[in-house]
């Protein structure tokens, strides 16, 4: 199995998504779409989807605790994250739009618990769903994106993650998107 982000790059996630099939297409497209750690993709509802001119903003809740002292009291701050893809990645979009379009706002768009979605995007990608988060944030690098900007899309209370998420190497240098 391979593991490494930097061995997924984009056309190759783009061929895999789009010649999978079923609730595996859905799931993958939602876990690389949104970075969502596999806990959180179920709980993203039909209503977190809103199309807006260039893009489709997809609200993500952030299921790790954190506390903030707000007040002079140490207080629990879950704060939600907005990722956005891009409408012109249809390949993407048709996917996604799978999942909401005429569905009940409050209706959960991957509706099984964490260890089904764990299966189902092992046995379908081979590819641990985490790696979906890694290999999204390695391709918002090479499209351009900062640490700061990173740190905002997946929720990150610093920049420090992105040394984790992010795996570049010489090649990534030259790298360029060609639909």
């Amino acid at each position: 199995m391979l593991t490494k982000p930097q061995r997924y790059p984009y056309p190759l996630v783009k061929h895999l998504i789009q010649n999978t099939t079923g609730e595996a297409q859905l799931i993958g497209a939602l876990a690389y779409a949104t970075g969502a750690r596999v806990s959180e993709l179920n709980q993203i509802t039909a209503g977190d989807f809103i199309e807006k001119k260039q893009y489709l903003e997809i609200t993500c809740p952030v299921l790790k605790k954190r506390k903030k002292k707000i007040k002079g009291k140490m207080v629990k701050v879950i704060p939600d994250r907005v990722a956005l893809v891009r409408l012109d990645e249809t390949w993407l979009i048709n996917a996604l739009t799978k999942l909401y379009v005429g569905k009940d706002p409050t209706q959960k768009v991957v509706p099984y618990y964490r260890m089904k979605i764990w299966r189902i995007l092992n046995e379908a990608y081979g590819i641990n769903p985490h790696g979906f988060r890694k290999i999204r944030a390695t391709h918002l690098v090479q499209f351009g994106f900062s640490a700061h900007q990173l740190k905002h899309f997946f929720g990150w209370s610093s920049v420090a993650p992105s040394d984790y998420y992010v795996k570049l190497n010489t090649d990534d240098l030259n790298y360029e998107v060609k639909e």
